[in-house]
């Protein structure tokens, strides 16, 4: 890393001077992803259709699952140029086979790659389409014998393409078809469509998600979906306060006060409508889904914050979706 800015500057004159046509197409790529790293983007482009041309000269079946792994840089460093419409080329010339065919893992990243283009140029019914076909994928190498390391890249690829999913219908405007979504990549299976389920009367589902944008909460209730947007960096910060103080217990009033924090950030946005479902049942009960460090918070402290009254009369469930199981462990879920 100390040397990385060099290393553009140090392998262009090997590059110069190499005569072997496949070493230099090589050699261009690896000083196209350095630069890319550096943010040289320009100069990545140049280098990588440089390498393209090289590759396409030597000719053979190496040569074109080489060309394969070139675009994917391609479209990538569009991407991090914030040229989605650019990326969304690269990526589409790939999937149609203009570069021999993909096996299934390789398709999967691609359109991984084009959902979040998709997402970018505001094409969510097309990220959409790549998502579905990511999950397809994805679930069924899951489901199949392979290597763990493999498995667990799988896996993390798997959730990524979840999060895109949710994030493209919420900035579409659909909310229950965002939380259908989340809902699934929780089950660990995606789900099609939108979630007519509903909880008893009296009873509420809450869900908290760390989106790439965002923090994003639900409220599903017998009568619907609510959905807010909620400030993910005062959130965390309390978060992460709130845990050292509870483990710690001598400062009882620094809790209080970052869980009014958090009770402001997350609860309250659900208030009316909560204080209405509890008027609806002798027995209230409150469901509460959330990931990442969300997962850990205490929500009892939550409930018991000032202006947070409303909450005395409810039952508090908190659970972990099978995806959250495997990210916090034994341990964690011990807590509760």
């Amino acid at each position: 890393h100390r040397d990385l800015h060099s290393f553009p500057t140090r392998r262009s004159s090997d590059l110069e001077g190499e005569r072997d046509l496949g070493l230099k197409a090589s050699m261009a790529a690896d000083l196209a992803e350095a630069e890319a790293a550096t943010g040289m983007h320009e100069a990545a482009l140049a280098h990588l259709r440089q390498a393209d041309e090289l590759m396409e000269a030597t000719g053979g079946d190496f040569a074109r699952r080489y060309r394969q792994q070139v675009q994917v840089q391609r479209a990538n460093c569009f991407l991090d140029r914030r040229d989605p419409k650019a990326a969304l080329h690269v990526a589409g010339e790939l999937l149609k086979g203009s570069y021999g065919k993909l096996n299934e893992l390789d398709e999967a990243d691609l359109l991984t790659l084009a959902e979040k283009a998709d997402v970018a140029v505001g094409d969510y019914p097309a990220a959409n389409e790549a998502f579905q076909r990511v999950a397809e994928i994805h679930a069924r190498f899951l489901q199949s014998p392979s290597d763990p390391i493999e498995r667990q890249s799988i896996a993390h690829l798997y959730a990524e393409a979840f999060l895109q999913q949710t994030e493209g219908a919420l900035r579409s405007g659909n909310i229950e078809g965002a939380l259908t979504a989340w809902e699934g990549y929780r089950g660990s299976r995606p789900v099609n469509g939108s979630s007519r389920d509903r909880p008893r009367v009296g009873g509420a589902l809450l869900v908290f998600a760390v989106l790439p944008d965002g923090i994003s909460g639900w409220m599903k209730d017998n009568s619907g979906v609510e959905q807010h947007w909620i400030n993910r960096e005062r959130t965390e910060d309390a978060a992460r306060r709130l845990l050292v103080l509870a483990a710690d217990g001598r400062n009882s009033g620094e809790a209080r006060k970052q869980a009014e924090v958090l009770y402001q950030e997350l609860l309250a946005p659900f208030q009316q409508r909560i204080a209405k479902d509890s008027e609806l049942s002798s027995e209230p009960i409150i469901a509460i889904d959330a990931n990442s460090f969300l997962a850990e918070i205490p929500w009892e402290l939550l409930a018991s914050a000032k202006g947070a009254a409303v909450f005395h009369r409810y039952s508090f469930v908190h659970s972990f979706g099978r995806s959250e199981e495997r990210r916090v462990g034994k341990e964690c879920r011990s807590r509760w």
